[in-house]
């Protein structure tokens, strides 16, 4: 245990993916972090609050690699590439879980990028008619590609707006520019208003496939032979335009990601949940006090969490029968409850 914790001691402060493996080499648990050295050493600090099927994990840890990013949205879409690759044991991807995420490639004139759960996926997959209503808010007739699984919505929505802004697409289901808010702050290129040809559409729609396929470098090559053709050919407005996008790939700012995960570490601190990954469930919390239990099916079994919950919201939760679980009063007039759900 003292030679993996100087490994982790000697990690980059820097985003990127941790690997856990065992004596025989196998890998045990895949997962992101802002800064590998503070995430991997938290597994192993005094007093840290683990779950139990990752505290019986820790045990076995023998060795770590670490796969450095530019940036914590790299991070993301390298871990669920692993993840989906080598399919470790102690990550929390369970064949009939279906509260992770995914990214939907539509296939259509002009494609788009749509972030749903698995259970919405399914549904749609699963449906003979365009209009039911699981399909309603997405209207996707047919799916070119899904990319994932990933552990969380918001993340993904935010990384994906945070791509549109460099390789701008239409994200509505509407076929039109009408009080179109994104085409006016060029979020939007504007297909549909003749604003843009479909082959530059195209190019943006590839662009974004190939960062979620974890082929960053690739682009960065790929468009760096374009800008110096358009160079070359004298079109120095589209070289210049390529350039500009070269270079915010290779400084995207993601400090919206970044604020997140802070976020959810806050929460994770009061938080626990037992026999499951903590990143897999959806609560909302403010300054780690619970203000609201998302209704929707998380998983099978029991989860168990303990956390501060203020005395005004117990009858609002009887009235939604929600069971609570009086553990024990608290000096800071809050009650901390054991909030269970049962699933069935």
């Amino acid at each position: 245990m003292q030679n993996i914790k100087e490994k982790v001691n000697q990690l980059p402060a820097k985003p990127g993916v941790y690997i856990f493996k065992d004596e025989t080499g196998q890998i045990l648990y895949i997962g992101k972090a802002t800064n590998l050295r503070s995430r991997a050493s938290s597994y192993f600090s005094s007093g840290a609050k683990i779950m139990r099927p990752i505290e019986a994990m820790i045990g076995r840890i023998t060795d770590i690699a670490v796969q450095k990013t530019d940036s914590v949205l790299e991070a993301l879409i390298l871990e669920s590439n692993l993840i989906k690759k080598y399919q470790p044991k102690y990550n929390a991807i369970g064949k009939d879980d279906k509260s992770f995420s995914y990214i939907l490639l539509t296939k259509e004139e002009f494609p788009r990028f749509v972030v749903l759960r698995e259970t919405d996926l399914d549904r749609i997959q699963n449906s003979k008619s365009k209009i039911k209503n699981c399909n309603s808010k997405f209207k996707i007739d047919k799916i070119a590609k899904a990319f994932g699984p990933y552990t969380s919505k918001k993340q993904m929505e935010i990384a994906l707006n945070i791509l549109q802004k460099i390789f701008p697409y239409h994200s509505s289901p509407q076929k039109n520019e009408k009080n179109c808010f994104n085409f006016q702050i060029g979020k939007c290129p504007g297909p549909y208003a003749g604003a843009i040809s479909r082959e530059d559409y195209l190019k943006n729609i590839h662009s974004i496939k190939m960062i979620l396929e974890g082929r960053k470098k690739g682009l960065i090559k790929r468009l760096e032979k374009e800008m110096q053709k358009y160079a070359k050919d004298h079109e120095f407005e589209k070289a210049a335009e390529i350039r500009n996008k070269i270079f915010a790939l290779k400084h995207i700012q993601d400090v919206a990601l970044i604020s997140l995960e802070n976020e959810q570490k806050s929460i994770e601190n009061k938080i626990r949940i037992y026999g499951f990954d903590l990143s897999v469930y959806s609560i909302d919390a403010n300054e780690n006090i619970l203000t609201k239990i998302l209704n929707e099916k998380l998983a099978d079994g029991v989860i168990v969490i303990t956390i501060p919950v203020p005395p005004d919201l117990i009858k609002e939760y009887d009235k939604k029968n929600i069971p609570l679980v009086l553990i024990e009063e608290t000096a800071n007039n809050f009650a901390n409850f054991a909030v269970i759900f049962f699933i069935l």
